[in-house]
């Protein structure tokens, strides 16, 4: 409505119409709900953030105005699912710089990987930083000295956050542990970094999602720094020129087959290792494949089949997945377990639990299930009796209640009992006067009749 109307015709480039144009016209602009995958990232990439209303119930049942409510706020560091940038990792990026110290901690939201480490509190590791992993949003807290963060988005967080004492309880609480122990974590300018992302995902989100994975170390020795000015140069990521993935280094060493290998390889290309053991191990790997060309067209067939395992499980931890992601997942962990059969079963652990997935997706799921909840037939017929019973009943209402009716006629051994309706009562049994005597507790009596 209003000027937003006037925005979001322009950055969607959708018809801008009016209300009342006879007099004092509203502005409206707006597109279906379906399409929010699609028009969101626009919104966002041109420098907004959006807020989510949705009804919160059904406007079937409600009477009245449908209640509506805020379910969510989408900033540059909280996409997720198709949202999110398919090539690289949609960080959100925290520092809380001390005295000589500073932690940082690095979230991606829609997979779940959470990254932290303390380093001395120097500019030049801030650019480091976000050279190697181009945080796509960053917080600070309140009155916090403002680095040139350059074109990121910017976002403070409340003060009350760099209290450790409250970092703790909440960080602690968030991951339902007792001890800063179990996340390695110490009371110190680190554990504020992972303070601010959680509560900042939990406002945003207004929720605490599932998915987040425990912080874990970033080991930044074994690596490669590269300066912004070296990226750029060596047009790794971007063309220098054009700004675009596809003229850079990138888009032509990038023949993997998801986009969970897409990003990895991403952050490979900003983060190449100088540990001559770690270098080892990969070219190792490589060359294993080299070797058995048959090895590897067989892995990467299998890999075409794999969709973005990463953030469906993210949007099942956010409680934003559907019936058509967990088909997708299904399919994709079929083809998980047909490359550990091909590598022996050497670096794929849990196969059983995965094929235990894979089942309880088969059974439950139907092949073809519409995306919305509310349009029904996700389910297959046969997986749960209730709903195969509330299912026929929908169908085949008459049906149903004449079964119904047979089956009260034998339990009761009453031959004459029948189920009828009217518009004061709805549906009702009826027992004859002959049978009273027959009829069970379980039954409440309404009315009498003459003869029944």
């Amino acid at each position: 409505f209003g000027d937003d109307a006037k925005i979001a015709s322009k950055i969607l480039n959708i018809t801008l119409t009016t209300r009342d144009k006879k007099s004092n016209p509203t502005p409206l602009a707006g597109f279906p709900h379906k399409a929010l995958d699609q028009y969101l990232p626009k919104l966002i990439d041109a420098g907004y953030c959006v807020v989510i209303v949705d009804q919160l119930e059904d406007p079937k049942l409600s009477k009245g105005i449908v209640k509506r409510g805020v379910t969510r706020i989408v900033t540059p560091g909280t996409l997720e699912g198709e949202q999110a940038d398919s090539i690289k990792n949609s960080y959100l990026a925290s520092f809380y710089i001390g005295k000589k110290s500073m932690g940082v901690s690095i979230c991606d939201m829609s997979t779940g990987e959470f990254l932290t480490l303390k380093m001395p509190a120097k500019d030049d590791n801030i650019d480091t930083l976000l050279s190697s992993y181009k945080p796509a949003e960053v917080l600070l807290i309140e009155d916090s000295s403002n680095y040139n963060f350059g074109n990121t988005p910017i976002q403070f967080i409340d003060k009350g956050v760099r209290n450790t004492t409250y970092a703790k309880d909440f960080v602690q609480d968030f991951y339902n542990v007792n001890s800063l122990k179990s996340l390695s974590l110490e009371e110190d300018e680190q554990l504020i970094s992972v303070a601010m992302i959680l509560k900042y995902i939990e406002e945003t989100q207004l929720m605490e999602p599932k998915h987040i994975e425990k912080p874990r170390e970033i080991n930044i020795k074994g690596k490669m720094i590269l300066d912004r000015a070296t990226i750029q140069n060596l047009e790794l990521v971007a063309g220098a020129y054009s700004g675009s993935v596809k003229d850079s280094l990138f888009s032509v060493i990038d023949h993997t087959q998801t986009r969970m290998g897409s990003r990895l390889l991403y952050n490979w290309t900003l983060n190449p290792l100088i540990d001559k053991k770690s270098i080892d191990d990969r070219l190792d790997m490589v060359e294993s494949f080299v070797n058995d060309k048959e090895l590897l067209n067989s892995i990467r067939e299998e890999l075409s089949s794999v969709s973005d395992i990463e953030r469906i499980v993210g949007k099942i931890g956010l409680g934003r997945v559907n019936a058509r992601d967990f088909n997708a997942l299904q399919v994709s962990l079929n083809a998980v377990l047909n490359i550990s059969k091909l590598l022996k079963d050497e670096y794929i652990q849990d196969t059983d639990k995965l094929s235990e997935i894979v089942d309880r997706i088969e059974k439950a799921i139907s092949d073809d299930p519409p995306i919305a909840i509310t349009e029904g037939r996700i389910i297959k017929d046969g997986y749960d009796e209730k709903v195969d019973e509330l299912r026929e009943i929908a169908g085949n209402s008459k049906g149903w209640i004449k079964r119904f009716e047979k089956e009260e006629q034998e339990k009761t051994g009453i031959s004459s009992l029948k189920i009828d309706s009217n518009k004061v009562f709805g549906y009702y049994i009826e027992v004859t006067k002959t049978h009273q005597d027959k009829v069970p507790d379980r039954y409440i009596r309404k009315q009498t009749l003459v003869n029944s």
